[in-house]
């Protein structure tokens, strides 16, 4: 048995019952981190899901291709933690992979004017 084996089964013996024996992501987290990492770490997913759901609604491309999988990774936190998945890692190197091309050709960046939307009063 190794150590994350052992910290699980500890963790289970303590708070869980037969019903309901399952850790969470949550659960994971703070005992990886502990308490302060635990709400920094959520505290700083958080604001980042946020940021990306702005330049969503914005229909910004960076927007487009990330906030999907936070989105799926939100819901499937009370589950387990989605972002160390490997689908997850896939998903993410794959739209950073798209961005960077389309970036290089000039497609995205920073010299580009963002579109005024004119707004009817």
């Amino acid at each position: 048995m190794d150590l994350t084996e052992a910290t699980n089964e500890i963790f289970l013996q303590r708070y869980a019952d037969p019903e309901f024996n399952t850790s969470t992501s949550f659960a994971g987290v703070v005992m990886d981190l502990g308490v302060p990492g635990a709400i920094l770490y959520f505290f700083a997913s958080m604001f980042c899901a946020g940021i990306l759901y702005s330049r969503y609604v914005r229909r910004d491309l960076v927007g487009l291709m990330l906030y999907p999988s936070v989105l799926v990774a939100l819901f499937e936190s009370f589950r387990y933690c989605y972002w160390g998945t490997s689908r997850a890692v896939v998903w993410f190197l794959g739209a950073v992979l798209v961005l960077a091309v389309l970036w290089g050709c000039g497609v995205i960046g920073a010299g580009r004017p963002i579109p005024r939307v004119a707004r009817s009063r």
